[in-house]
């Protein structure tokens, strides 16, 4: 189950021409992961929206108001060339 703050999808739909539904797609296919060195707790998957564009999103595991597990999308951004090229490795 994935999750993330509705403002600011709103925000991203704005920005970009989509939100975090469309990049949640990319843990159906293969993805690039690691952790955060700033954020502990938080990691990093970069890997294809469904609208095909790379994107990279922080993410973080939480659980929700009845205990269960979710992935919690705090924020996604179009992937950099050095975020190309790990993705790519």
């Amino acid at each position: 189950m994935y999750d993330w703050d509705d403002t600011k999808d709103r925000e991203k739909r704005i920005q970009f021409g989509f939100g975090f539904s469309e990049v949640m797609a990319l843990f159906n296919s293969p993805y690039y992961f690691e952790a955060s060195e700033t954020y502990p707790g938080q990691y990093r998957a970069i890997g294809y929206a469904s609208n095909q564009v790379l994107v990279t999103v922080a993410c973080e595991d939480r659980l929700d108001d009845d205990g269960n597990e979710i992935t919690w999308l705090a924020t996604f951004w179009k992937a950099s060339a050095a975020e190309r090229k790990k993705y790519e490795e």
